[in-house]
């Protein structure tokens, strides 16, 4: 995951660029010593209810490591 990019598309103007400012700091991600995140999977649930996927995985954050679990919404494109 490319920090870098951080957007908060839910602001305008200044306080848009106030925010994605603070985000980037020290205060929060370190983006300028810490410009990737990772999100590795490790094992998935199989397909459920409303094509949704269960994961679960490891979210590394300027160097920290948590356990995460989660769902996905599965998009099938069938041809």
């Amino acid at each position: 995951i490319d920090m870098t990019t951080i957007d908060c598309e839910d602001l305008e103007g200044r306080s848009k660029s106030s925010l994605e400012r603070h985000l980037r700091s020290d205060d929060f991600f370190s983006v300028e010593s810490h410009p990737i995140a990772t999100l590795t999977l490790k094992s998935e649930g199989g397909m459920g209810a409303g094509n949704k996927l269960a994961f679960n995985g490891d979210l590394e954050i300027k160097g920290i490591s948590h356990p995460i679990i989660g769902l996905i919404l599965a998009l099938i494109h069938l041809l």
